[in-house]
């Protein structure tokens, strides 16, 4: 399987783990990232920067005005940090050898209380 370049997006690292840090976590079983129209919300309301810190990866090379250029969601509603999201992060960038995003998935899984 080949995938897009992807870099370790720090902001929503940081994040993440401000969240985690607050309690705001959730383990929704099965994995479901978040709709295209809740983020299409979330950019009307917030900005594509808000829309950003929701993904542990950027592609280089892509616009960053647009969802397209954020990979990995770690949340099913831009509100928690979903545990089962982190654990389908670290398994995806694994397989698709992206190290510095399955081991931020990793870190941020075992934060999470995983």
């Amino acid at each position: 399987m080949h995938a897009d370049p992807a870099d370790l997006n720090s902001t929503a690292v940081e994040h993440a783990r401000k969240l985690i840090a607050d309690g705001k976590v959730s383990d929704t079983t099965p994995w479901v990232p978040p709709s295209a129209e809740a983020g299409d919300e979330l950019i009307a309301r917030d900005g594509i920067e808000a829309y950003g810190v929701w993904f542990l990866s950027v592609h280089p090379g892509t616009d960053p005005q647009t969802k397209g250029h954020y990979g990995f969601p770690i949340s099913n509603d831009f509100t928690t940090v979903d545990v089962a999201g982190l654990r389908a992060a670290e398994s995806r960038a694994a397989e698709w050898h992206h190290t510095a995003i399955e081991q931020a998935a990793r870190q941020l899984a075992q934060a999470a209380g995983s």
